[in-house]
């Protein structure tokens, strides 16, 4: 089971810690943005699996998450099965890749 942490500031103390298997990410952040985040850690491991969390609607801001690395972006609130069937569905995807010819 996951880690909370209040800020981003604490969040990537956190990640750079610890060696997280994914992370799910608030957007809306004290100290440091959930966007400075997730660049942050998108840096340091581009593979591991990054999904937001936003209250915005807007398509332009979800592009501009997945643009910055994020494997997905979903509107708050969120049912809990909702969110963990996305992670496994991320997670899966990234085991068993499908190919394509």
């Amino acid at each position: 089971m996951g880690r909370l942490r209040a800020d981003g500031e604490s969040a990537l103390a956190a990640f750079r810690s610890a060696a997280p298997s994914a992370i799910v990410l608030d957007l809306n952040l004290p100290a440091i943005s959930g966007k400075d985040v997730c660049s942050a850690i998108k840096r340091k491991r581009p593979a591991l699996l990054v999904i937001v969390l936003t209250a915005s609607t807007a398509m332009s801001e979800k592009v501009a998450l997945l643009k910055m690395g994020a494997d997905d972006s979903v509107t708050k609130p969120i049912s809990p099965r909702e969110l963990l069937a996305r992670c496994e569905r991320q997670s899966a995807a990234r085991t068993h890749p499908t190919s394509q010819t």
